[in-house]
């Protein structure tokens, strides 16, 4: 009896320890999944901060960036006024030096009956001789003049080709048409042809005139156009 009662309590401490070793096998198991718990839940909370930071970062980036180009474009903005003002401005000038030597001429003209301008096809005018240096020059813009309005030219459908039409033209010195000055001196005999002949030259603007006392010879022209 003794040594079964014996047996049973070394049977009973056994089993004490080996519950008392799950137990505590137990207990370091959850402690363990709790520490990874908030290792990955640290982890997932400083992932979220480092994308909320990138995106804050993008994000102010892009704002900057936009208050860059707003603050580049208020000053080509600015530019562009400055620039259209002062070209207004030359305009205006050169409009205002065109009329008056245009009343000049009628003056003059008025003033001395049976004088007149003599025009040349494609541009000139105005002197009664020129040298043969200025002539070339005349002639060198004349083709200037018409390889930029060819440029602007489209046939009209169907059309044929070998047609000229000639235009009277005064121009400002920057070479801008002074409107309604355009005037037709000898058609081509297509009205379609003439219209579109009319449109490259508006399309041309501004002309490539000469500048000086040359442009005297382009004041007010005429211009023969053949595509």
């Amino acid at each position: 009896e003794r040594q079964a009662a014996a047996a049973r309590a070394e049977a009973e401490r056994r089993a004490a320890a080996e519950a008392a070793r799950r137990e505590a096998e137990r207990q370091a198991a959850e402690e363990a999944a709790r520490r990874e718990a908030e290792r990955q839940a640290a982890a997932a909370r400083a992932e979220a901060e480092r994308r909320a930071a990138a995106e804050a970062a993008r994000r102010e980036a892009e704002r900057q960036a936009a208050a860059a180009r707003r603050e580049q474009l208020e000053r080509e903005a600015e530019l562009l006024a400055e620039r259209e003002q002062r070209r207004l401005e030359e305009e205006l000038t050169r409009e205002t030096e065109l009329l008056e030597a245009l009343e000049a001429e009628e003056t003059a003209r008025a003033a001395s009956p049976g004088t007149g301008r003599a025009t040349t096809s494609g541009g000139g005018g105005g002197r009664g001789s020129l040298s043969s240096a200025e002539q070339r020059q005349i002639d060198y813009y004349k083709g200037v003049i018409g390889d930029r309005v060819r440029q602007h030219f489209s046939y009209p459908p169907g059309m044929s080709e070998g047609l000229s039409v000639e235009f009277e033209v005064r121009v400002t010195s920057a070479g801008y048409i002074v409107p309604g000055s355009v005037a037709m001196l000898r058609s081509s005999g297509t009205p379609a042809f003439d219209q579109a002949a009319l449109a490259a030259l508006w399309g041309a603007e501004p002309l490539p005139v000469p500048t000086g006392t040359l442009f005297d010879q382009f004041r007010e022209f005429t211009f023969t156009f053949r595509p």
